[in-house]
């Protein structure tokens, strides 16, 4: 999903921007993690897409497994595993040290989004703030941005 234009003003558009990319970051860490620990995420899975999908959904169980037990969490995720911000600042987790890290930099291919795409952007910086609002979003907003 494309943000919002960084120069935008508005509120409700800053918190949607800021929001997308905490839940990318958190994508990406797990996906990172996911890769480090399982080859198969490394390179395209050459499969047919049913037996693509159920390798996918069982890596999401493992992790899931790994990450609720307590005899393998900690050395599953040991503490810094996660990339994270500090006082507003880019802290890289321990997975994304490990060589070039398992995600490939996407190619900048400028282009407009389409109206259905738009107003799904805009149903969701509805929700984020209206009922989906979490407490924390504005204050963490104001560390980052000048409003």
């Amino acid at each position: 999903m494309k943000p919002y234009s960084h120069q935008s003003n508005e509120v409700q558009k800053r918190i949607f921007n800021y929001l997308l990319s905490r839940a990318g970051r958190i994508v990406e860490n797990v996906f990172g993690i996911c890769s480090s620990t399982f080859h198969i995420l490394r390179k395209p899975i050459l499969l047919h897409a049913e037996k693509e999908a159920i390798v996918t959904m069982t890596v999401t169980l493992l992790h899931n497994f790994l990450r609720a037990s307590e005899s393998s969490n900690s050395s599953y995720c040991p503490p810094g595993t996660f990339d994270d911000d500090v006082n507003g600042e880019y802290v890289p987790g321990l997975w994304s040290k490990q060589g070039d890290g398992p995600i490939l930099s996407l190619q900048n291919v400028p282009r407009r989004a389409k109206g259905q795409a738009k107003a799904v952007r805009e149903a969701f910086a509805q929700y984020f703030n209206g009922s989906g609002s979490v407490p924390w979003q504005h204050k963490h907003l104001k560390i980052f941005c000048s409003l």
